[in-house]
């Protein structure tokens, strides 16, 4: 998945070059965007990895947000 410009586009691929990795299950992903885990919770608890641009991982929430 790649997050450029407010867009997101998912693809089989794997991107040429990533400024920052973030690896989380599908679950807890649901979670993060539906606001019920934070980005430090998951984290913290090992449940999603950062490789890379540890600052820009801190815009995972700005990033996915689902409106209700």
């Amino acid at each position: 998945m790649a997050v450029r410009n407010r867009t997101c586009t998912v693809s089989r691929w794997r991107a040429a070059e990533a400024t920052c990795t973030l690896k989380i299950g599908d679950a807890d992903f649901i979670r993060l965007i539906s606001g019920e885990l934070t980005a430090m919770q998951a984290y913290t608890s090992g449940k999603l990895k950062i490789k890379g641009g540890i600052m820009k991982s801190q815009l995972i929430e700005k990033l996915f947000q689902l409106k209700g």
